[in-house]
């Protein structure tokens, strides 16, 4: 599992990763603070299923989650 906690990075660090090592992750999380972004594409390209979703807790606020989970993992 792969846990990104970096402020507005995230698409960065996901970019940076090499071709070789994406196979090896089979799960993402990350806290977003604009989910509209292109990072649930990224890793759908890559081979993983994401999903967004907001915490009840921080609604009204910028923040949601994303989590992805490689297909062969479901």
């Amino acid at each position: 599992m792969l846990e990104i906690d970096v402020e507005r990075a995230e698409l960065d660090v996901l970019l940076g990763i090499s071709e070789a090592d994406r196979p090896r992750i089979g799960a993402v999380v990350a806290q977003v603070r604009d989910p509209g972004r292109s990072l649930g594409a990224v890793l759908n390209r890559h081979g993983l299923f994401a999903r967004t979703r907001q915490d009840p807790n921080l609604r009204g606020t910028e923040l949601h989650e994303i989590y992805a989970i490689r297909a062969e993992i479901v």
